[in-house]
């Protein structure tokens, strides 16, 4: 389970703070919004294969697609 939230967000770029599985300890992942560029900004500390990095990744790009940034949401799998 992985929470995030957009921290900032302009013209350029989308910037968001995530959270695996819920914790304190937290990450921050950009996106271009012209190229789609994905890029990680600071790795959670708990994200050592950044597995919960990639996972918002995909998200991301989904949202780059649509030029539609929600502020917060979760994702979560099995």
């Amino acid at each position: 389970m992985l929470r995030y939230v957009l921290l900032e967000e302009n013209k350029n770029n989308a910037i968001y703070e995530y959270f695996p599985e819920g914790k304190s300890q937290s990450g921050i992942i950009g996106v271009s919004k012209a190229t789609g560029e994905l890029n990680i900004i600071r790795l959670a500390e708990t994200d050592r294969h950044r597995t919960y990095a990639a996972k918002l990744f995909r998200k991301l790009e989904e949202f780059q697609k649509k030029q539609l940034y929600n502020e917060k949401g979760m994702i979560a799998w099995y």
